[in-house]
């Protein structure tokens, strides 16, 4: 008997799948990039810039604390540990948070152990304790009445012995998770938080040095926007209006400016040659006449790493000023990352990822665009991250070359995007504006692309094959798939990715279940295009059944015309 809710078993299937990501922590949240810069709200920050008599204290015999260089320099003066903490008024500690502090042993104890504190309340002693000792052991342990080991003392060559290591702790949902020096350590259960203090402990005779201590919110900053069908081509939604072009037709002393042994710029043949000359990375901006960041708009550039430094990434460079930059780039050895460079140093927004969209001896096409308040950023004319946009102060847009390497840039473009009609577009190296051509699609994966339909008497299903590789499956009003999709309800994150192969017959094609970067499950099917409007597809119910046989009981699925991505 034929099953008319083949996509429906399908769609549960998946909905199953995520529920089990949601809730195993080797999956969920085991990773120090999980949340990147863009998911952390900072609440409370200490960096010690300046002298603060809060902080700054000397108890005789006892204990001394003072700021000197940009550091808290904590020193116990007798046989005993010394705690230091400050409030953190306000918090809300049901939330999801972060708590996140930089120090390092200086001299003392081996045996004994520095650490951050937290959930501590006035006037009881009870409280949450992580660190190190000096001999390289990292633990985890609550305080109440004596110490109860969450983590046992463990060596690692994560423990910076002679440097500063990074102790991170992050509350999701019911657990936490500790990180050290970015790499997971272990989780326990969490329990409510009593108090607001939070601090660090110095170990007896012991002298430690602190950079910072941060607290965040933790918030997962992804669109809610279904990524599926965004597309890099906005023929016939928006039109493009010129704020800046640069084709490096000609010399240009902004673009090529030269100090012996560090930098160097060139211009030639319709090309800048950014050229780092040291160790060192190097940028180069432009700044733009009253742009405003308000509006809908496009940053795009088009270059190539020529040589150098494979493991660092050239980048496009926006809102650039004395806070810092945002930066997307890609390496050498075919790998994007979008980041904000901060005094702190580079925080992830979306960390190094290896893609076959990367061209590694070739031209990459770089494109950023803000419509509304969320941000695309396409490799290649491929979408790889929609997010929540953020705000842009500074009207310097730029590029960046490795240390001792040289990138290749073929033209640097910024727009505005206006709704309206169709737009024309600025043909490369030619001069002249032409009216965008779009090519009929030719290969099997490009006539899927769009949306198609099922209809019958117990079922109400659609499919979204969007021309970057990813699926969405809408069953019944319940819907999965799409890229970098967060599922509500348990917090998983994942896409959907299809892979077709036209060699068999009937052709494969396989909807895969993608979260961290790793395969989480696979549905086997078969299909035939019977038409531009019209596919014939049969799938497996279940990730561990095998690929249908035959397209018989099959089902048909037709093109929704008005929802066709255009090529």
């Amino acid at each position: 008997m034929k099953n008319k809710n083949n996509f429906l078993t399908i769609t549960c299937s998946f909905l199953t799948l995520l529920l089990y990501i949601g809730t195993n922590n080797a999956l969920a949240q085991s990773a120090y990039s999980d949340y990147g810069y863009a998911d952390r709200y900072t609440f409370y920050e200490e960096k010690f810039d300046e002298p603060d008599e809060s902080w700054e204290t000397y108890l005789s015999g006892k204990s001394q604390s003072k700021i000197e260089y940009g550091a808290l320099v904590y020193t116990s003066l007798n046989d005993k540990a010394h705690a230091k903490y400050t409030t953190v008024d306000g918090m809300d500690w049901n939330k999801d948070w972060e708590l996140e502090v930089r120090l390092r042993r200086v001299y003392g104890k081996e045996t004994s152990s520095s650490d951050i504190i937290w959930d501590r309340e006035s006037g009881n002693s009870n409280n949450m304790h992580f660190g190190f000792t000096g001999n390289g052991k990292y633990n985890v342990s609550e305080y109440v009445d004596e110490y109860k080991r969450i983590v046992d003392f463990t060596y690692s060559d994560h423990v910076n012995k002679e440097d500063y290591n990074k102790l991170t702790v992050r509350k999701v949902r019911a657990n936490y998770y500790y990180f050290f020096n970015n790499q997971f350590i272990g989780s326990s259960d969490y329990k409510q938080t009593k108090g607001d203090y939070v601090g660090f402990m110095v170990p007896p005779n012991s002298k430690i040095e602190v950079d910072y201590i941060r607290v965040s919110y933790l918030e997962k900053n992804y669109s809610t926007v279904s990524t599926a069908d965004v597309d890099y081509d906005i023929n016939g939604s928006f039109q493009k209006e010129a704020v800046y072009r640069e084709d490096f037709d000609v010399s240009s002393s902004t673009w090529e400016p030269y100090t012996p042994g560090e930098r160097m710029g060139r211009v030639h043949d319709g090309y800048l040659n950014w050229i780092s000359l040291n160790e060192s990375a190097y940028s180069i901006s432009h700044t733009l006449d009253d742009m405003d960041w308000s509006r809908d708009w496009q940053i795009e550039t088009r270059m190539m790493h020529l040589d150098g430094k494979q493991n660092s990434s050239n980048d496009l460079t926006w809102n650039n000023n004395d806070d810092g930059s945002y930066h997307f780039g890609f390496t050498a050895e075919g790998k994007y990352v979008l980041s904000k460079l901060e005094s702190s140093g580079y925080n992830p927004i979306v960390p190094f990822t290896s893609s076959y969209l990367i061209n590694t001896d070739d031209f990459n096409k770089m494109t950023i665009r803000k419509i509304g308040d969320i941000y695309y950023y396409f490799i290649n004319e491929t979408l790889i991250s929609a997010r929540k946009g953020h705000t842009v102060s500074s009207n310097k847009i730029g590029l960046m070359v490795p240390p001792n390497s040289t990138l290749q840039v073929d033209y640097l473009e910024v727009t505005y995007l206006n709704s309206g009609a169709n737009y024309s577009t600025k043909s490369q190296k030619q001069g002249t504006s032409s009216q965008t051509q779009l090519s009929k699609p030719t290969s099997i994966k490009q006539r899927l692309v769009g949306s198609w339909s099922l209809k019958s008497n117990t079922e109400n299903s659609k499919i979204i094959f969007s021309r970057s590789g990813f699926a969405e499956i809408i069953a019944d009003n319940v819907s999965i798939g799409g890229a970098n999709t967060i599922d509500e309800s348990t917090g998983a994150e994942y896409s959907l990715v299809y892979e077709i192969d036209e060699s068999q017959s009937p052709m494969h094609i396989d909807f895969i279940f993608m979260s961290g970067g790793m395969e989480i499950g696979r549905m086997k099917g078969i299909f035939d295009l019977v038409n531009n409007n019209s596919i014939k597809i049969k799938v497996a119910e279940s990730i561990d059944q095998p690929r249908p046989a035959s397209l018989n009981e099959s089902e048909t699925f037709t093109r929704i015309r008005s929802s066709i991505i255009s090529r």
